[in-house]
């Protein structure tokens, strides 16, 4: 690939962008996801261990005094909550992997 690159008439910075900026957004991306949601998830458990406020904390009062209603509406927030982070690191990867896309397809250059 850098070989074709070179033969094209590419410059050094050209061929930097092209193979390892692309590798590293394909190798960062998929791990983010997950781990952005967790993250989410992970924060309200310790509010719901140990705080005073937040939403782990609405949780843990309301089953307290057996509120099934608002345990679900407060897992409904939390759930909300993490689909929306989902749908912004997917949206973040699709803008900053789309150079790597162009370039699959034979499209546009760097």
């Amino acid at each position: 690939m850098l070989d074709n690159g070179r033969m094209l008439g590419m410059s050094e910075r050209q061929l930097t962008r092209m193979s390892t900026g692309r590798r590293r957004c394909r190798g960062c991306f998929p791990r983010c996801t997950p781990r952005s949601a967790f993250a989410v998830v992970g924060a309200v458990v310790g509010e719901y261990l140990g705080s005073a406020a937040g939403l782990g904390y609405l949780i843990q009062q309301a089953e307290g005094v057996f509120d099934v209603g608002a345990v679900f509406a407060g897992m409904f927030v939390l759930s909300a909550f993490v689909i929306l982070i989902d749908v912004g690191v997917t949206l973040v990867e699709r803008r900053l992997l789309v150079c790597g896309r162009m370039l699959r397809r034979g499209g546009a250059s760097l």
